[in-house]
């Protein structure tokens, strides 16, 4: 179950701390909206749908140096370079991705996640990491 989410809308990043644990409803993602259900009355229901495409992003449930959450799309610097944090599907995690050089990729751990500094996400900050087409958002 995921603790913490964030989903940007297109304009606008909205965090959700303890969404899907929430006791009295149950949390339904759908392509286009988010549904909160009450476990109590199911006729409650709950829809949110932004005006244009939305994007969800899970905490990597480890916080940076400062001791700031990590959420996936996040922009960290390691070392003076920018990574993207991004799911590691061959490894059923994350990794770091080099935002100028997307081949090369490291291994989100708990003992890296420590080390990095959080300076933006790639859908508020894009300009950080886009350099001539190098980092394709998506």
């Amino acid at each position: 179950m995921t603790k913490h989410c964030r989903i940007w809308d297109g304009e606008s990043m909205y965090y959700f701390p303890h969404l899907a644990l929430q006791p009295q409803f149950a949390t339904v993602w759908l392509e286009d909206a988010l549904v909160l259900i009450n476990r109590v009355n199911p006729l409650d229901q709950r829809r949110y749908e932004p005006t244009s495409p939305w994007e969800l992003m899970l905490s990597v449930g480890q916080p940076d140096r400062q001791g700031t959450l990590l959420y996936e799309q996040d922009i960290v610097q390691v070392n003076q370079q920018l990574w993207v944090v991004q799911p590691d599907l061959e490894r059923c995690g994350y990794q770091l991705v080099l935002a100028h050089s997307p081949g090369f990729s490291l291994s989100l751990d708990r003992l890296l996640a420590k080390t990095v500094r959080i300076v933006g996400n790639c859908l508020e900050d894009s300009h950080l990491i886009l350099q001539e087409g190098v980092f394709s958002l998506t």
